[in-house]
């Protein structure tokens, strides 16, 4: 098998299930031929010590001999640090060593960045995005297939001249005319869906997980959670005097109340809401 089109490559690692007793795998690279039994590739230890420098990865090759069965090699194609985030290509062609001839040729796709999972539950979804999308918009951030599942997604946009009644909307349902097309990490979103689902983001860690007060409005603000890491309230805010109450509503929860659970710095409450979530978005109220 040659693995062609990925032209940054710092180690590579090979791993077969094949059960075929004599099963010799060879190895090129870096114009040197190793020959790996089968009992070479079950020792980890050895595996790992199979290292490529930065080579144009059409330079490296496995053959297999001597066998009748079909056998699984897996390229695990650790990437360098250096490397920009976004998506690669990678090519693999098999190729008959007697013959010469292509056998197959596959494309797959690999993200350098980070990834998270929102988990989102059938009906209301209060949710937020913690990492920084790689594409905002709402046909890149949901597959076609969940976006059949959801009923509609609402945000709250009081600055925003063209909402209606302070709300914009995105719904995939015919006759409708949607006033929300993106989503920003940094705020939180109103969700229906007709069953649960978990979607697949791909972005960045942001900057700054910080909540900056300034940066928000006097009165109620609809907000995410820009951290991957979960938080104390009194820590995610720059300046704590200025909040009155962050709600959080989490209908799963039996300590909530009427599924809504709260943190306030002020004296004389209980706090019910003690760590704000990746995912999670929070109704916020600046004095």
């Amino acid at each position: 098998m040659d693995v062609n089109g990925f032209s940054l490559i710092e180690n590579t690692t090979l791993q077969t299930n094949g059960t075929v007793a004599g099963t010799t795998i060879y190895y090129q690279g870096m114009n040197t031929t190793m020959t790996l039994t089968k009992a070479d590739l079950e020792n980890a230890t050895l595996m790992e010590q199979i290292a490529l420098g930065e080579i144009n990865a059409s330079d490296m090759a496995i053959a297999m001999k001597n066998t009748s069965d079909t056998h699984d090699v897996e390229v695990v194609v650790p990437t360098r640090n250096t490397m920009p985030t976004g998506r690669y290509i990678v090519l693999t062609e098999v190729i008959d060593r007697d013959t010469a001839l292509t056998v197959s040729m596959n494309e797959t796709s690999i993200y350098l960045g980070e990834t998270y999972s929102p988990n989102l539950a059938k009906g209301w979804n209060l949710m937020s995005i913690p990492i920084e999308p790689e594409n905002g918009s709402i046909y890149s951030l949901f597959t076609p297939a969940e976006l059949n599942n959801i009923w509609v997604i609402w945000d709250y946009a009081p600055n925003d001249p063209n909402a209606y009644n302070d709300w914009d909307y995105y719904t995939p349902l015919a006759g409708y005319t949607p006033t929300l097309s993106s989503m920003d990490y940094r705020k939180g979103y109103w969700v229906y869906c007709y069953n649960s689902m978990t979607v697949q983001v791909y972005g960045n860690t942001p900057a700054n997980d910080t909540i900056t007060i300034d940066q928000l409005s006097s009165g109620w603000n609809l907000m995410g959670y820009p951290s991957l890491t979960p938080r104390d309230p009194a820590t995610i805010y720059n300046d704590v005097s200025k909040v009155w109450v962050v709600w959080d509503y989490q209908p799963s929860d039996p300590n909530a109340y009427n599924g809504w659970d709260y943190y306030t710095p002020l004296s004389g409450y209980t706090p019910t809401l003690k760590t704000l979530k990746p995912d999670t978005g929070y109704w916020i109220y600046i004095k």
